[in-house]
């Protein structure tokens, strides 16, 4: 059976699916192609065709005939170019009746259209909810037909698409999207994108990982996308940038806020070995162990507990390091400045060494030297003392800086 070449715009036979390899032709066809008229120009074979699968869309291309070389079809090649925005017709007009199921309008060609309850937005929203009489309304055209030859619309493929290509443009520039938070769970928030839904999670919704406030439903959030894929219809998006810049300004306008020498309330927040970290008009300080108090300190537990709340110093502060030292101790009175030189204590020996004894007098610890145990000079200070003793000492120098205290029993026995 021979068969004839049909020109571009010549339907295909049923029983060629589209992308199909074309058939085999004879000479004889050849011979039979080579003298019927000579078709419109045909699309050059390295031309790939797009086929827009959406049947109700008005104005869907035409499906282009496979390419031909000389007077023998070539095997048209199904190539999957990517996706292509569909083309919409949009038309708009006035409302002429509103109700729960459908949008009746008169178009500015005269025309009278509708669109229906489904085709209204994507929640389906009661029309007269949103639109009146006498309002302007638009929508894509459908193709398929309508009992009373209206013109049916789709407000809903026009709210979608506008939505999409402000998602798209807000990526691009990495603008912020004004967004309203609709349900919450422990993963996240869903909000609204001007109809489309996005998803923000957990740690792009909030800074600290805790479940969400209930509250944040109905709230009107500025989020920024971090993912968007259209034919998957998923589209993340993201507060914790926002989040950091807000912080950021108050955290500087905080620090802007302290005085080097300042004395502001602290609250202690955190522990740590070598000192705590006291949070003073929302910034967050170190509290050394050295600035804790006069005396050693060598862990801040048994000084401070978390919690506490007490008055401390500003000693050191870089704003653009965002760095804020404190003290505790400056506000303290100095146990050394009560102490003369010259005066006699009673006080506790506490320990022992080789090259002599310490002694606790009560606002602060001295040393008493070997040579200063005794007239005679002992070879170790267990001689003459022990721990726990009370022995009677004389100052004998302070150094305020390097924190010691120099004294003598053996000059204390001859004291008046």
């Amino acid at each position: 059976m021979s068969e004839t070449q049909s020109g571009p715009d010549t339907n295909h036979s049923s029983d060629s699916p589209q992308g199909a390899v074309g058939p085999r032709v004879d000479d004889a066809g050849a011979k039979a192609a080579a003298e019927s008229p000579a078709p419109d120009p045909p699309p050059s074979a390295g031309d790939e065709t797009v086929h827009l699968s959406a049947p109700d869309i008005a104005g869907e291309p035409a499906m282009a005939a496979p390419p031909v070389e000389g007077n023998r079809p070539q095997p048209l090649i199904a190539k999957v170019p990517p996706p292509a925005p569909l083309m919409m017709q949009i038309l708009g007009g006035t409302v002429t009746s509103v109700n729960d199921r459908e949008v009746e309008l008169t178009l500015d060609d005269g025309r009278p259209a509708v669109i229906h309850r489904e085709n209204f937005d994507l929640a389906q929203t009661d029309p007269t909810t949103v639109l009146q009489v006498g309002d302007g309304a638009e929508g894509a055209v459908l193709s398929r037909e309508d009992p009373k030859d209206r013109v049916v619309l789709s407000r809903k493929w026009l709210l979608r698409d506008r939505a999409w290509k402000r998602v798209t443009s807000a990526s691009e520039d990495h603008s912020a999207l004004h967004c309203r938070v609709t349900s919450i769970s422990k993963k996240g928030a869903v909000v609204d994108v001007s109809g489309l839904r996005g998803f923000v999670p957990l740690n792009h919704l909030q800074l600290i990982e805790e479940a969400p406030s209930p509250e944040l439903v109905g709230q009107m959030l500025d989020l920024q996308v971090i993912a968007a894929d259209r034919q998957k219809d998923r589209l993340l998006l993201s507060r914790r940038s926002a989040l950091l810049k807000e912080q950021r300004r108050a955290e500087l306008e905080a620090f802007q806020s302290l005085e080097v020498g300042g004395t502001y309330t602290g609250v202690v927040e955190q522990l740590t070995g070598f000192g705590a970290f006291v949070s003073v008009n929302g910034v967050r300080g170190l509290l050394h162990n050295t600035e804790m108090s006069w005396d050693r300190v060598s862990s801040p537990k048994g000084v401070v507990a978390v919690g506490d709340t007490f008055p401390v110093k500003v000693i050191d502060l870089k704003v653009k390091k965002r760095r804020l030292s404190l003290s505790r101790r400056a506000l303290l009175e100095d146990p050394l400045a009560a102490i003369e030189v010259g005066s006699i204590h009673t006080g506790t020996v506490t320990r022992l060494v080789d090259y002599g004894v310490f002694v606790d007098i009560g606002p602060a610890e001295g040393m008493v030297h070997l040579s200063e145990l005794a007239e005679h000079r002992p070879h170790h200070p267990s001689e003459i003392v022990l721990c726990g003793d009370q022995v009677q000492v004389k100052v004998l120098k302070v150094n305020r800086a390097k924190r010691r205290i120099e004294l003598s029993i053996r000059q204390a026995l001859y004291a008046p």
